[in-house]
């Protein structure tokens, strides 16, 4: 799993994330978070360290566009097709991976409509709506493309 440990819902991420791979009886491992937290294009070079790396892992999680691109990059570089010699998933908020790796899994996030619904609790709160009144959750929309 690929992941920015700076992030206020980390630990949550990372709890259900290391229950959820024991519960199938996989190991799973947390890239570095100060790897995670750099340029994306920084994220090429691990990419292809774990193309190389004997334990690679057959599935990867990706919380940021910017860095998997950089990331699958990495492990193509290293020789390696996605979709075969590994699985990955990732947090979508645009078009642009779809476009060029149109199989590849994401969980969708809608930053258009988010703004939009910040920007209508904003107005609220400014016309005097309590706090408490204010309250809205959006759903990830899983994108199952393979």
């Amino acid at each position: 799993m690929i992941g920015d440990d700076s992030t206020t819902n980390y630990h949550n991420i990372v709890t259900t994330f290391h229950r959820a791979t024991a519960q199938v009886g996989m190991v799973g491992r947390i890239m570095d978070g100060s790897v995670a937290r750099g340029r994306p294009a920084e994220m090429r070079r691990p990419g292809q360290e774990l193309a190389r790396a004997a334990d690679r892992p057959d599935g990867i999680v990706s919380d940021s566009e910017m860095r998997t691109i950089a990331l699958i990059g990495g492990l193509q570089d290293g020789g390696l097709q996605l979709g075969h010699d590994f699985q990955l998933v990732y947090k979508q908020t645009s078009d642009i991976l779809p476009t060029l790796f149109p199989t590849l899994d994401s969980i969708r996030e809608d930053v258009f409509g988010a703004g939009v619904e910040l920007t209508r609790l904003l107005l609220k709160r400014i016309d005097g709506d309590a706090v408490e009144n204010l309250q809205t959750t959006a759903e990830p929309v899983p994108q199952w493309r393979g």
